[in-house]
């Protein structure tokens, strides 16, 4: 009767060991065939820029800076003053050009009035001429008196010859030193830094009282209008970016969204991943496709900010 028992306790332990043997096996078999979901968002990292892209502004010629007009943060208008050099020697040689053209204009409009004031005198002295010489043919003038008549209406003629030429030589000067009006304008131009566009400034690359070089870039500034995301995606997620896919925008390191936006440009092309390598000598030999995104109330960004992409592709 003993063994009995025995072996029945025997057989349901053994029958208990097998199940779990098997309930794990399934378990595992289970676990195994599970496969996650593919996702519908392409990461890719990028910057905030402007539409128009970061303008770096150069100076035309060589010099000190004087004096910034246009602070850090402020906007300015095409065609404004933002900085000038040092330009006291163009200042003055602008000046006395425009002097000496206003003294050769001035010596032009006095010959031209003593001119008018000649050939009233010629008109004159052709008439008195004239009736001397009715009388003297009618013997009741004098040849003498014929003679100087003749005389004085010659020499105002020979005047006024004199005049117009000296007319042709001044306005000949004027035309000169006009040139060298504007020749010497456009060098004091070139001591102004110009606004090419509407926009702000971001950021001054010297100081008043530092040199600066020809060609230099002197200061940085936003062009006015839409504010962009140019981002990065890899090679083999290109394909999945299509236009009017909806972005959101975040800072590195961070999961708050700062900005949504749209795609409104794919470049045709892949091109080296360049833009945000982390190191310039990278040896990794990927390609990348750009793509810019339009961004919806893009107020208190910051431009040049890495920030992270997030297209959604559904």
């Amino acid at each position: 009767m003993f063994k009995k028992i025995l072996f029945t306790l025997f057989i349901a332990l053994l029958a208990t060991n097998c199940g779990g043997k098997e309930e794990e096996k399934e378990k595992t078999t289970t676990e195994k065939v599970v496969v996650a979901p593919v996702s519908d968002i392409i990461i890719g990292i990028g910057k905030i820029i402007p539409e128009q892209q970061i303008i770096q502004v150069a100076t035309q010629t060589s010099g000190v800076l004087q004096t910034i007009y246009k602070q850090e943060n402020e906007t300015f208008q095409k065609g404004e003053v933002l900085a000038v050099l040092s330009n006291d020697v163009e200042s003055d040689e602008v000046k006395e050009s425009i002097s000496r053209s206003n003294i050769q204009n001035q010596e032009v409009k006095v010959a031209q009035a003593t001119i008018a004031e000649y050939e009233f005198k010629v008109i004159n002295a052709q008439n008195l001429y004239n009736r001397l010489k009715s009388l003297y043919d009618k013997g009741a003038e004098t040849k003498q008196n014929l003679e100087n008549a003749e005389a004085d209406y010659k020499t105002l003629q020979a005047n006024i010859n004199r005049l117009k030429s000296q007319i042709a030589v001044a306005q000949s000067r004027v035309t000169s030193s006009n040139l060298n009006t504007n020749f010497y304008k456009a060098k004091l131009d070139k001591t102004k830094i110009i606004a090419p566009c509407n926009g702000k400034v971001l950021e001054w690359e010297i100081q008043p009282g530092e040199g600066i070089a020809s060609q230099q870039p002197i200061v940085q500034i936003a062009p006015s209008g839409n504010t962009i995301v140019e981002c990065e995606i890899d090679e083999s997620l290109a394909l999945k970016a299509k236009i009017g896919q909806l972005v959101d925008v975040n800072y590195l390191g961070s999961v708050k969204v700062i900005a949504k936006g749209k795609i409104y440009f794919l470049s045709e092309y892949l091109r080296k991943k360049s833009m945000f390598s982390e190191q310039s000598g990278e040896a990794e030999d990927r390609r990348v496709r750009i793509v810019k995104v339009m961004l919806e109330n893009p107020q208190g960004l910051l431009f040049n900010a890495k920030v992270e992409v997030k297209i959604s592709t559904k």
